[in-house]
């Protein structure tokens, strides 16, 4: 947060890693991945692999309440799915 606020924004916008664990950060807050987040989450995630940045995506996903974040955005899709008695490849939210 204080980087954001410093005058080094130059690397805070080039830096993706950095716009990742904003987006994250956020859903953190709201207790929600919004379809807005969940599309910069999935566009950055398949980005990852091409880039150098691996390691530090995994630090980012290795806390654990961005851990905690997403196994609850999991369970309550499931049980949405399960509810309307539909297959879970049929959501667009697991893929």
């Amino acid at each position: 947060m204080a980087l954001h606020e410093s005058e080094h924004q130059e690397m805070v916008s080039s830096d993706s890693v950095y716009k990742f664990a904003w987006c994250i950060d956020a859903c953190i807050r709201a207790k929600s991945i919004s379809e807005l987040h969940q599309r910069e989450l999935y566009d950055f995630l398949a980005t990852v692999r091409a880039s150098k940045n691996m390691f530090d995506t995994s630090m980012v996903l290795f806390d654990p309440s961005v851990q905690n974040l997403l196994l609850n955005e999991i369970l309550n899709e499931l049980k949405m799915i399960f509810q309307q008695m539909m297959l879970p490849k049929s959501s667009s939210k697991v893929k």
